[in-house]
Parts: structure tokens; sequence; C-alpha cells
């Protein structure tokens, strides 16, 4: 067994890709399942048939600890515990906690965390006082995450102060809500709204290759306008 998790969803997928391309390479059959659709009765019928028909099958499971806790997550969660040494790989689109891995303790376990410097340069966006402090956070996440990913992060940090500025409910915990209520009062609604504008149109331009300037030019231009 193989656990790919973490926030960084690029990076895990990359990671889930190498996974498959190498097993197909390698003569197993695929077999990829969403946890929320899956049972204890489908594992079976799944794993009993690679012991059975001793078939070559590669079992990803997607998402397994994101299901909200239940008697069917618990059942999937013991029988993959008896089963760690089968060819299973759990994917995971969050970063999972001790308690949830130490469960599975002879899993090989692949973290793809998202850089600090990522969450310090978005907490930085509307605060003027600290633009060329913002810069460098920015240089560093992405050198770690990416010019995508960061890009896409502000796409959704957008989102989120834009339901904080109209008073709209904000999912995460409360220390998280707060902070996204907190800085959103650095912004006029319009000029959330006008960034938000802003960056369907990059996103066009960079997908119909009509800017001139590059992604990490235009996030350097974002972040120096906040």
């Amino acid at each position: 067994m193989k656990i790919l998790h973490g926030t960084h969803e690029v990076h895990a997928h990359q990671a889930l890709v190498v996974e498959l391309q190498q097993a197909t390479a390698q003569g197993h059959d695929l077999e990829r399942i969403q946890a929320k659709q899956c049972s204890q009765a489908n594992l079976e019928l799944l794993l009993g048939e690679q012991s059975l028909f001793l078939k070559r099958k590669l079992l990803i499971i997607e998402e397994l600890h994101s299901l909200p806790r239940s008697a069917n997550k618990q059942a999937l969660i013991e029988y993959l515990q008896a089963h760690q040494d089968d060819t299973i790989i759990l994917w995971e689109r969050k970063d999972l906690t001790a308690s949830e891995l130490k469960k599975f303790p002879r899993a090989q376990i692949v973290h793809f965390p998202m850089s600090s410097t990522l969450f310090t340069w978005l907490d930085c966006l509307g605060d003027k006082q600290v633009r060329q402090q913002a810069l460098s956070h920015l240089a560093q996440a992405i050198k770690h995450d990416g010019a995508g990913f960061c890009f896409a992060m502000l796409a959704r940090q957008t989102r989120l102060l834009l339901l904080a500025k109209d008073g709209g409910p904000v999912a995460g915990p409360p220390f998280v809500q707060a902070k996204l209520h907190k800085q959103a009062k650095r912004f006029l609604l319009n000029e959330l709204l006008l960034l938000h504008q802003h960056l369907l149109e990059f996103d066009q331009q960079n997908k119909t290759s009509s800017t001139a300037l590059t992604l990490e030019q235009q996030l350097d231009l974002f972040t120096l306008s906040l």
C-alpha cells in the first residue's frame, strides 16, 4: 500500500499519474474508485479477484479520509488495515493527520504539502505596507509550488474574500473564517469584483497565449496592485 496525500493537488495528482503510468508499464490492470461510491463488499470483490485469479491489479481509492464519519467509512478503513501488503494506492487531496496515518504503519507515505510562504503571500494581499515582503513570499511560493498553482490559489482566495465581504458563509474552521473577514476589510467590494474579473481575463489570455506577460509577471503585478 502507498498513501499519496497533501493539499498541493497539482503535485499529488502528478505523483498519481506517474504511479499509474508505471503500473501500466508493468502490466497491471488499473481499478480506480471514489471512496464515496465504495463499500466493503466492493473492496472484498476487487481484492478477492486479485488473490483468486493472481491478477496484477493496482487498486486506487480516492479521498477515503474525506468521507464524513460513518459506519461504512470505518469498515473501509478497518478492511484496508488488514490489506496493507496488497497493491493499493490511497489518494487524498488533503493533509492526513498523524493519527490517520498511524492506522497504516506498513504503508509507504508520500506527502505533498503547500508551502507556508504561499499562505503568507495570500495573507499579505491588501496590506499596502508589506507589498515588498509579499513579492518575496510570492517568489518563494512560485519556486516551491509553481506559478500555476499560485494563480489558482489567488483565484480561490479572491472568491473567499468576496464571500466574506458579502457576508456569506465561508467554509473552514473559525480561525480561518475570522482571518478572511479581517482581510476582506482591506478591500472595497468593487475592488474584489474587479480583481476577480481581471483574474478571469488573465486566465483566458494565458489559455489562448494572447498575452506577452508570463504568469510570474502577472502575479507580480497583481501583488503590487493590491
